[in-house]
């Protein structure tokens, strides 16, 4: 196909181009990173790209989407590329300086959503909450819920607001916290976080679209990855309340196992649960 200022492609020429160049540059989900950036730059859904092919492309937009193109095979994740991505079936904007949501976390949420139908009320506190992926979605999900979101960084924090506001909640605040420094006003209902697990030394082996592009405080503790598993396994009594819980996403591997092991070594019932690849993903934990 043409990539020239006269040529402009139909809808689904400009879908086959970016493929093509996507796949022989080794983009692994290819297919589908294409319709994300057609439904973000045409601001479509993806049913409705899909059923009309008929879809005229100006020569702006192509070259918009060439230049995603471009940038998505120098490594760049196409969510900080479209500035957009989806958690939960939720749209949430991500912006430059703040953790990109996975879809393995909204495993969080599963759980989080279960356990909180035996209250009636619920107070739900997110550690470290980037975007605002858990907690926006939680207040969301959960109306007669108040959770309170916090975050060291101020990237994120801005973040989380900016989500909160698009989706109109009320039901949820937000707070520049250090977890391990900063005394929280009351313990809550269920303490929910992604922490960063990933341990210093594994760091460098980390694709360059994480390396490169998520804020290394997201990702590591700069020791071992048990950092802040051992604080919120020493302090969970001052954290949640009685009957509480503890819903954290773990790593790969040894790394669940690991986790475990810490809460069971301070006498505190809890269990792994598997993502939805099969593989020990989410501890659960009650403060008995």
């Amino acid at each position: 196909m043409k990539t020239s200022d006269v040529f402009t492609p139909n809808l689904p020429e400009m879908i086959s181009w970016g493929e093509m160049e996507l796949n022989r540059n080794c983009i692994e989900n290819y297919r589908k990173e294409v319709l994300w950036m057609v439904s973000n730059l045409l601001n479509l859904p993806l049913s409705k790209i899909i059923c009309s092919p008929s879809i005229k492309i100006s020569k702006q937009k192509f070259t918009i989407f060439k230049n995603w193109i471009h940038r998505r095979i120098n490594k760049e994740p196409f969510q900080k590329i479209t500035g957009h991505t989806e958690f939960y079936a939720l749209d949430f904007n991500v912006t430059p300086g703040v953790f990109i949501p996975r879809p393995e976390t909204e495993r969080l949420v599963d759980e989080v959503l279960n356990i909180a139908s035996s209250f009636k009320q619920i107070s739900i506190l997110d550690v470290g909450t980037g975007t605002g992926c858990i907690g926006v979605t939680l207040a969301k999900m959960l109306p007669k819920s108040f959770v309170t979101c916090i975050d060291i960084s101020r990237k994120a924090i801005k973040s989380a607001i900016d989500n909160a506001e698009f989706h109109n909640l009320k039901n949820i605040q937000f707070k520049r916290k250090n977890i391990m420094l900063d005394k929280l006003d009351q313990p809550f209902d269920i303490l929910v976080s992604n922490p960063p697990y990933i341990p210093k030394n594994e760091l460098k082996s980390l694709m360059p679209e994480v390396l490169n592009h998520d804020p290394h405080k997201a990702l590591t503790d700069n020791e071992n990855g048990l950092v802040f598993y051992r604080y919120f396994a020493k302090n969970i009594s001052s954290l949640v309340k009685k009957q509480g819980y503890m819903i954290l996403e773990t790593g790969n591997r040894k790394h669940p196992y690991k986790v475990l092991d810490l809460f069971k070594k301070n006498n505190i019932q809890s269990l792994l649960k598997n993502d939805y690849s099969n593989h020990p993903r989410v501890l659960i934990a009650q403060n008995e």
